[in-house]
């Protein structure tokens, strides 16, 4: 009984709320002066039982849009005059081809950033912040069952040096350099 009586009362709200929507967007059309569908009630009176007819006439089409002009992007090839002509008097002389110069190669060395670790992963994450804190590649290398080192490597001595003062201003932590 309360589901029937409930569906009957939201119908009845429904058109009503329907009828009042439709006004207040009328209203709104209007303030923002946009054209709205025009509607034209016949004079019969109205009641909650009656329907209401609707003649809905369309808004008018918008006008056609103007023809777009053609821009020709790669116009036909034209020959130059004689006078855009350049004449070559000069020749330019090939460059001498420079000696090659041997450098010496140099082997990177490892050098270690702290203390083993006992975990590859503790290790591992610990590489990874120093790698992106000090903008250069860690590495991990496993010196046995539960022994995992952090370390870098390096081409000059300067270089090493370098990297282990910003290591101790960063973590405290005084890292004796190999040799």
């Amino acid at each position: 009984m309360r589901l029937i009586l409930g569906l009957i009362l939201g119908a009845l709200l429904a058109t009503q709320l329907d009828t009042e929507h439709q006004v207040l967007m009328s209203q709104w059309l209007d303030k923002l002066g946009l054209p709205a569908h025009e509607t034209v009630v016949t004079d019969v009176p109205a009641t909650s039982t009656d329907v209401v007819p609707v003649e809905v006439v369309a808004a008018p089409e918008p006008p056609a849009p103007e023809p777009l002009e053609v821009i020709e992007l790669f116009p036909e090839e034209t020959t130059p005059a004689e006078e855009d002509i350049l004449e070559i008097t000069e020749v330019i002389p090939e460059p001498e081809p420079v000696p090659e110069v041997s450098v010496p190669a140099v082997e990177p060395t490892f050098q270690t950033a702290w203390m083993p670790f006992r975990s590859e992963k503790s290790a591992s994450g610990f590489a990874d912040k120093l790698s992106r804190q000090l903008a250069r590649d860690f590495h991990v290398v496993r010196l046995g069952p539960g022994k995992y080192q952090v370390g870098f490597t390096f081409v000059s001595f300067d270089d090493r040096d370098e990297v282990l003062r910003t290591i101790e201003n960063i973590t405290g932590f005084h890292v004796p350099a190999s040799s």
